[in-house]
């Protein structure tokens, strides 16, 4: 009779603690998601106004130029969706973008290193054949080109410093 109480009693004891450790392991799991959730959005107005989103509609990126094949630039942008810091060091995401060249497509030189008799940065008229491999472009479209991968541009701007 003994032995049987001592092993309900044990029984009992066994079960009292898997309950609490189970408890415990489904709290932390629900505090964690809580508190992540709860975190994200008391944070997300702060980082918003820190690091605002890029504009749904872009006409202009600036990038490196890769290569010129004819009519086409391969330019390497930031992507505009990765445009938070990176906690863990780590650079921001590039992508590969095809600039078409038409008809229409105007170039300038903006050197920022001379400026003209008033000061101002000096714009020189180009041509595609002046633009090289590491050039530092910004490309002008009429169009929304913030995810395009092929557009076609109305502008070229080579920057100097």
């Amino acid at each position: 009779m003994r032995t049987k109480k001592i092993a309900l009693i044990t029984s009992i004891v066994a079960v009292v603690i898997l309950a609490l450790a189970f408890g415990m392991v489904l709290g932390k799991k629900q505090g964690e998601t809580t508190g992540r959730t709860e975190a994200e959005n008391r944070l997300n107005p702060l980082l918003d106004l820190a690091f605002p989103r890029p504009p749904e509609v872009m006409t202009s990126l600036t990038g490196v130029v890769k290569a010129i094949y004819g009519a086409i630039i391969n330019l390497e942008v930031r992507d505009p969706n990765d445009y938070l810091p990176h906690t863990d060091g780590t650079a921001q995401s590039v992508e590969i973008r095809y600039a078409m060249v038409t008809s229409a497509t105007k170039f300038f030189l903006l050197d920022f290193g001379t400026p003209d008799k008033s000061g101002s940065t000096a714009t020189k008229i180009i041509k595609l054949s002046d633009i090289k491999v590491g050039d530092n472009v910004k490309v002008t479209s009429d169009t929304n080109i913030r995810d395009a991968e092929r557009f076609d541009v109305t502008e070229v701007e080579i920057v100097r410093y």
